[in-house]
């Protein structure tokens, strides 16, 4: 067992009418397949079947001791948003859409960010926070969220805000909500974008996509849906009402 330290790689599929092979293993079914730390992981694709694959540094997606392995698991709902969202961004390049160093840096963090429920999986179990701990963490985590300097909303980044353990953030998170960290910061993301469309110190210059961006929703059909779903409005519905004010 060894430190968090090397790298993981993870191979998406977006089809997989042929399969494909990992390890010698053939697949067929949409899974992810991970890789840790000194492993290799040969993957070749059927003729109308194709991946993404995403590597990361180990320590961007967890704080414990990581063995070597490859692990394959099953395709989650949580899978397919991402699968989604990595899709759009692949698009988005292709024609031409370029982004900033400060939009590149949030897109690095969300897709880790999207990467570490799976590494959770295969990672050994940390010792668990007390109840008292746990709370208390969680209290000073909705704080910062909060707190409009803070515009860090990615889970290694706001541990070292809190100066806590990437795994006691999620543990407190997992304990105080029942939803996984990466959905109820999702979550706390598209709040925190409500708040900037309806706050009276936005610019009248600022668009939804500016704001959207600014927050981490890069995929702005997903971000209009799921915000029309939470606050039964359209964002931009909430821009107007603010410009109209």
């Amino acid at each position: 067992m060894s430190e968090a330290s090397g790298t993981s790689a993870s191979l998406f599929p977006l089809k997989v009418e042929d399969g494909w092979r990992a390890n010698g293993r053939h697949e067929t079914e949409p899974t992810v397949v991970i890789r840790a730390q000194d492993t290799e992981l040969l993957a070749s694709i059927g003729r109308n079947s194709s991946l993404i694959a995403v590597e990361i540094p180990l320590d961007r997606l967890t704080d414990a001791p990581f063995p070597a392995c490859i692990a394959t698991l099953g395709l989650t709902g949580e899978d397919r948003h991402l699968l989604d969202w990595l899709g759009s961004l692949i698009g988005a390049a292709e024609n031409g859409m370029g982004l900033t160093h400060k939009d590149q840096m949030v897109v690095a963090d969300l897709i880790a960010e999207g990467m570490m429920n799976r590494i959770a999986k295969v990672t050994p179990k940390p010792r668990p926070l007390t109840g008292s701990a746990s709370l208390d963490l969680f209290r000073r985590l909705v704080h910062a969220l909060g707190d409009t300097e803070t515009e860090t909303r990615d889970q290694r980044r706001l541990a070292a805000v809190l100066q806590v353990t990437l795994d006691d953030l999620r543990q407190a998170i997992a304990d105080h909500t029942g939803m996984s960290p990466s959905r109820w910061l999702m979550l706390a993301r598209l709040n925190l974008a409500r708040r900037t469309l309806a706050s009276s110190k936005t610019s009248a210059a600022r668009t939804v996509s500016d704001v959207a961006m600014q927050h981490g929703f890069f995929h702005f059909g997903r971000f209009s849906t799921s915000y029309r779903q939470h606050f039964a409005q359209a964002p931009s519905a909430t821009l107007r009402e603010r410009q109209s004010a």
